[in-house]
C-alpha cells in the first residue's frame, strides 16, 4: 500500500504544527511501531506521481532511525494555494487517476479547527470512464480521518458512506461529515496518542 498524501495549504506551518498533526492521522487503533505512520506529506509538486514515497515520521527522541517530519528548512510549494488550485493542479497532471484519487489537505480553516480535507476524485455514473475530473471533498476532524482514509485507500467503503446522504453534495461537490464512530471509539486512541504528543511538546516538538 502506497502512502498518503498530505497537502498544506496553510502558510507558516512549522515542525510542531505537523508533528501534532502526524500524530493524530496515526494508526493507533490497529497499527504497531514501524507500521502506524501511513501519511507523506508532500513538499514538491512534482512528489504527486513519485512511487514508493517514505512516510514522515513523528520525531522519536530515543530511537535514532526516525525521520523528522519537518525541519527549520522545510519546503513547501502549495503554500498559498486554495482547494481549487489544488485540484486544478492534480487534475491537469493526472496519469489514470491512481496517484491523484485520494488526498488530504491542510488548509487555514483546517489549522485552526483540527480538520482536513478529505478529497477523493469522483467516479463517473456512467462508467465510460473510471472518474469525472472533479473531487468530492469533506471536513473531517483530525482524529476520524485515519479510518475514513484508510477505508477509502482500501476501497472497503464508498465517500459517500463517510457523509451526510440526505443533505448530499453542493454544485462544488462539497458534503458534509457524518461521523461513524461516536466519542467512545477514540477514547483509547486518546489513551495512546495525549501521551506522545506531551512528550514531544515537553521537548518543545509539538
Amino acid at each position: 500500500m502506497q502512502a498518503g498524501k498530505i497537502v498544506i495549504t496553510t502558510k507558516g506551518v512549522d515542525a510542531k504544527l505537523i508533528n501534532r498533526l502526524l500524530l493524530y492521522v496515526r494508526d493507533w487503533e490497529f497499527g504497531f511501531e514501524g507500521s502506524w505512520d501511513r501519511q507523506r506529506i508532500l513538499r514538491t509538486r512534482d512528489e504527486v506521481f513519485a512511487a514508493d514515497l517514505p512516510v514522515d515520521i513523528p520525531p522519536v527522541h530515543d530511537v535514532g532511525d526516525g525521520r523528522a517530519a519537518a525541519s527549520e528548512s522545510f519546503e513547501n510549494q502549495w503554500e498559498g494555494l486554495s482547494i481549487e488550485e489544488v485540484e486544478k493542479y492534480m487534475l491537469s497532471h493526472d496519469e489514470g487517476g491512481d496517484n491523484t484519487s485520494l488526498i488530504l489537505v491542510l488548509d487555514d480553516k483546517g489549522r485552526h479547527d483540527q480538520t482536513l480535507i478529505v478529497a477523493m476524485r469522483a467516479y463517473n455514473p456512467d462508467e465510460d470512464t473510471l472518474y469525472l475530473p472533479e473531487y468530492d471533498k469533506v471536513r473531517v476532524p483530525w482524529q476520524e480521518v485515519h479510518s475514513m482514509w484508510t477505508n477509502l485507500d482500501m476501497a472497503n467503503m464508498n465517500f459517500d458512506e463517510f457523509c451526510d446522504e440526505e443533505i448530499g453534495a453542493d454544485g462544488n461537490r462539497w458534503w458534509t461529515y457524518k461521523p461513524t464512530f461516536d466519542e467512545d471509539h477514540y477514547a483509547g486512541v486518546a489513551e495512546k496518542r495525549d501521551p506522545a504528543i506531551k512528550e514531544l511538546e515537553k521537548l518543545d516538538m509539538a
